[in-house]
């Protein structure tokens, strides 16, 4: 973790997250849930890493699907680039599109999310973009449209059929 998050977080509640006690882990969940701050985005995803303590992963996935401070979607768009946490995609993307939060600004890493990634996460990354309230100018949906041809060209099936809804939203 980078000495600047150290700074912001509370010692306290990093020290529950990094205890490896599921009750301390859970209770500084529920802490950050009441008035958390988006730096603890990362340690949470890295706690989804963890295969073991279900209930702590699903308060985790809970606590980002429940997120609405504006501040936490650049923690969170970092956490779905993020290469070491690839396993946890899936549920990090679906969290974008639980929360509501406007994301319209990111459209270029969701178009390429769809294209780039098997159904499962192309299928969260789609909702995403088809729940958005609000989409960017013209100029930039156009460009992502020219990319979605070109992606069609070599697309099948079922990626097919979701590059065609994505064009439609986007024209």
């Amino acid at each position: 973790m980078a000495d600047s998050m150290k700074k912001k977080c509370d010692p306290a509640i990093l020290a529950n997250l990094s205890s490896g006690n599921e009750e301390k882990i859970l209770n500084a969940i529920q802490e950050l849930r009441n008035s958390g701050s988006s730096v603890y985005i990362p340690v949470l995803a890295e706690l989804l890493l963890n295969p073991g303590f279900g209930e702590v992963r699903k308060s985790i996935i809970s606590l980002l699907g429940d997120l609405k401070d504006k501040d936490s979607i650049p923690a969170l768009i970092g956490a779905i680039e993020d290469q070491n946490l690839l396993a946890i995609r899936k549920e990090l993307i679906a969290a974008c599109w639980q929360n509501g939060l406007d994301y319209s600004s990111y459209l270029s890493l969701w178009v390429t999310l769809v294209i780039e990634n098997d159904m499962d996460i192309a299928f969260e990354t789609f909702t995403v973009i088809e729940n958005l309230d609000i989409l960017p100018h013209e100029e930039i949906r156009e460009a992502e449209i020219i990319r979605i041809n070109h992606a069609l060209r070599h697309a099948d099936g079922m990626k097919e059929y979701l590059l065609k809804e994505l064009r439609g939203i986007l024209a």
